[in-house]
């Protein structure tokens, strides 16, 4: 087995389908090629990176990585935010934790060359269960805030009311900018203002830190999340 790095862009569509296929069976859902494609094609870049595991001409493993432009101390960087990584279940167990350690960093020569200088991760509970200890290290906590924009996403039977959620985001997000613009401008965050802020901003964001005030990364765009 082996480990290839490509960019969206350079997948053929067999690949595509055989990458969503995988999703669907290691967590369960039903993605759509054309998800699939909208979701990582759709970013500052015009694509996304995917590290592939190949079994001879079979793909058993895969994590992909989202590129968003993020503010920070009013310079702007490149990050990208890790996304659906997976191995298929017969090719798991103890030894498989160095093809996780690849499909994580196997993709970051091509990163840096586009210029990107940090990754995220939203580790779950499998990861805290041991996958942690020699992929990366913790440096602090992300909390993630998400308004309904689609409530029908969460229960088919409310697509009725998404007319509702739609409006009820947008000026939810309308009145974040206000105070965003605001602190931003007066500079008088603080730790308590920060974790308040947290629920108005359109991304996800980092609050505090054991209480410590830290700079939040906002993003340009949607940031794409499985």
């Amino acid at each position: 087995m082996n480990v290839i790095v490509k960019k969206t862009t350079e997948l053929s569509e067999s690949e595509q389908h055989e990458i969503v296929n995988l999703f669907n069976i290691v967590f369960d859902k039903n993605r759509t090629v054309e998800r699939f494609r909208t979701m990582f094609l759709s970013t500052v870049l015009g694509y996304s990176y995917h590290t592939i595991l190949i079994d001879g001409d079979k793909i058993v493993g895969c994590n992909s990585f989202l590129p968003s432009y993020y503010w920070v101390e009013d310079k702007k960087y490149l990050f990208v935010k890790g996304s659906g990584l997976m191995i298929q279940k017969e090719y798991r167990g103890a030894k498989s934790i160095n093809w996780y350690q690849k499909l994580v960093s196997a993709a970051n020569e091509c990163m840096r060359n586009d210029g990107v200088i940090f990754k995220i991760g939203t580790p779950t509970d499998t990861y805290h269960m041991g996958i942690k200890l020699k992929l990366t290290r913790d440096i602090g906590d992300l909390f993630f805030y998400a308004l309904p924009y689609r409530i029908g996403g969460m229960k088919p039977v409310l697509k009725i009311f998404n007319f509702l959620s739609i409006l009820f985001s947008n000026i939810y997000l309308f009145i974040s900018s206000i105070f965003w613009m605001y602190f931003k401008s007066s500079g008088t965050f603080s730790s308590g203002v920060m974790a308040r802020m947290a629920l108005f901003t359109s991304g996800h964001v980092c609050v505090p830190m054991r209480g410590s005030p830290v700079s939040l990364p906002r993003p340009e765009m949607d940031v794409h999340c499985v």
